[in-house]
């Protein structure tokens, strides 16, 4: 009886927490996938986004922080950090951002809350400061801003 009991327990091998009893795991070979960091056939690689040069947005990091998502922005050589406060758990629904970044060549801080995202960040775009010296760059693409933080869902 302990003989037999121990043949049944060297049958079972554990993969993860699920026992495959008398047999190993099947790693099978996936046709068509490559994981040599190729391309798939038919396939053509992503290249270069076709936007005037200097005018390319870019999530450079995007990370969960305890209270929010934080969004690091490259805006044609300007960075822009984003972040998306969560809503407190008790009372109304309140989405607040804080967005960090450079207006009229000094940092600046604007944040805002709104019973949305989206709400909450077109109150930022319209409370970031224009440039009013002639030397500085002007303001962020507010549009093309929208746009990158939709294409993460975090709009």
């Amino acid at each position: 009886m302990v003989a037999a009991a121990a043949v049944v327990v060297a049958a079972v091998t554990m993969v993860g927490d699920r026992p495959f009893f008398g047999r190993g795991p099947n790693v099978g070979y996936v046709p068509g996938r490559d994981f040599t960091g190729s391309q798939p056939e038919g396939r053509k690689p992503s290249g270069e986004a076709k936007v005037a040069p200097g005018k390319a947005i870019t999530i450079t990091q995007q990370y969960r922080e305890r209270h929010n998502m934080t969004y690091e922005l490259d805006c044609a050589g300007e960075a822009l950090v984003l972040r998306v406060f969560f809503p407190p758990e008790a009372g109304p629904v309140e989405w607040r951002i804080e967005a960090r970044g450079k207006g009229a060549g000094e940092p600046v801080v604007v944040d805002r809350a709104a019973a949305t995202r989206e709400l909450a960040f077109q109150a930022v775009c319209g409370a970031w400061p224009t440039a009013s010296l002639p030397t500085s760059n002007g303001s962020y693409d507010w549009d093309g801003v929208t746009q990158v933080l939709r294409s993460v869902r975090a709009l």
